[in-house]
């Protein structure tokens, strides 16, 4: 059984899984590092108290992924994890080892801005890709720090604004300095509202970044269906045009209908799982040969195909090459067909027909649905070429148009004037036998 394509949810989902993964990793590997820097600059005395700390937000970290891997994943995991991160962090720098700060008071350490601490944790969230988690992040740091700093206001030795007049503000600020015990709010919730702000603005790029990353991953699904139905050379010349298609427009092309000889009696007599085998084998059989002459396939229609040269051209190409390509394309798929059907299993005959002629390319449908169509009277007559093989006995009928705009190529068979149904004017037949 086929496995399904993956959606752009689940694509996603992987790609977070894998992102989180290394994220841990690396998380990992950071702590260690911390691990050495906190022994060069604190005493042996508190390495027991930060050590235990690190730890725990290794343990965090794994947890965090560990989640992710069992049935208890759901949204509420990163944001659970990134408040209890943040909220870990606030414990870290503003509750002290006990005896690490040498009779210094806990508020006098905030001016060796900690608190930047906050935006390595807000840096890891913006891998994640979540703008959401971003904000959430944003407001956990502003939360949790914010209860820091009341708790450090709260103690006794603590000022929050040393007194003198209006004119004294100089004076303040070197009093302010030079005392231990003093803690600037207004420093303090400058630094709150710029994290925050960053927080906002980092969940903006995210969140254009990922719209970009989405659109892309739309222009390669629609690169995919588009590889259904035109060689690759020719997707990336389209590719580089502003507008691919534009508006209806005339244009002469070469029309080629390809259809299984009796594919009604076929399908009568097998079961239907071996039907549908053979009408892949055989459409993926045709597939190729267009694709190899650089054609357009239109659509598969029942037991049958329709492919185009020239409506869709290529850069330089002419009527005339096109149709050479279509010709050459009549031969391949009976040349295949005929290996195929050399090699044994269920035999299928393929008949062919092939007109060159003036077309209107177009898209058709609605706003809601649309596809590239090639429509006019080259069609019509293709398709009637195509039936027309089973009274003539060949493998292939080709319209003296095709014939004539391929350079009239060696190899064909002169049929001669034929009626056309539906048409006023008999279409001169040639025919390429079934090898």
């Amino acid at each position: 059984m086929t496995e399904p394509a993956p959606t752009q949810a689940s694509t996603f989902a992987a790609e977070d899984a894998r992102r989180l993964r290394w994220i841990t990793v690396a998380r990992t590997v950071a702590l260690v590092g911390i691990i050495g820097v906190v022994a060069a600059v604190n005493p042996p005395a508190s390495w027991s108290y930060y050590f235990s700390l690190i730890s725990c937000f290794a343990i965090t970290g794994w947890a965090n992924y560990a989640v992710s891997r069992s049935r208890w994943e759901g949204a509420w995991r990163a944001y659970a994890f990134a408040a209890l991160d943040f909220a870990l962090l606030t414990f870290t720098l503003i509750v002290p080892a006990p005896g690490a700060r040498e009779g210094l008071p806990d508020v006098f350490f905030l001016r060796f801005d900690s608190f930047d601490y906050f935006y390595v944790i807000l840096a890891s969230l913006a891998i994640s890709l979540r703008p959401s988690l971003l904000v959430w992040g944003g407001l956990c740091g502003v939360a949790f720090w914010s209860v820091g700093l009341v708790w450090l206001a709260r103690g006794e030795a603590v000022t929050l604004e040393e007194p003198g007049g209006p004119d004294d503000a100089a004076i303040r600020a070197l009093a302010n300095a030079a005392n231990p015990h003093h803690l600037d709010l207004g420093v303090q919730f400058q630094g709150l509202a710029i994290f925050f702000i960053t927080s906002i603005l980092l969940a903006v790029a995210v969140a254009a970044s990922l719209r970009l990353a989405m659109r892309e991953a739309a222009q390669e699904r629609r690169a995919a269906n588009l590889s259904r139905y035109l060689p690759a050379e020719m997707i990336e010349s389209l590719a580089d045009r502003d507008a691919p298609f534009g508006a209806e427009r005339e244009t002469e092309a070469a029309i080629l209908f390809a259809d299984i000889v009796g594919f009604s009696r076929i399908a009568e007599q097998r079961a239907p799982h071996e039907v549908v085998a053979l009408l892949r084998e055989v459409q993926a059989l045709i597939e190729a040969q267009v694709f190899a002459q650089g054609g357009v396939l239109d659509k598969f229609i029942g037991d049958g195909a329709m492919a185009s040269f020239g409506a869709v051209r290529r850069d330089g190409e002419d009527g005339r090459e096109a149709a050479v390509r279509a010709v050459e394309c009549a031969r391949g798929i009976l040349a295949a067909a005929a290996e195929r059907n050399r090699r044994g299993g269920e035999p299928a005959r393929i008949s062919v027909g092939l007109h060159f002629g003036p077309v209107v390319v177009g898209d058709v449908g609605s706003a809601r649905r649309m596809e590239l169509a090639v429509i006019g009277d080259a069609v019509n007559v293709a398709a009637r070429l195509e039936t027309m093989t089973r009274e003539l006995g060949v493998g292939a009928a080709v319209s003296d148009q095709a014939v004539a705009a391929a350079g009239r190529p060696a190899g064909l068979r002169l049929i001669g004037p034929r009626p056309i149904q539906g048409r006023e004017k008999p279409v001169t037949v040639w025919a390429i036998d079934q090898p």
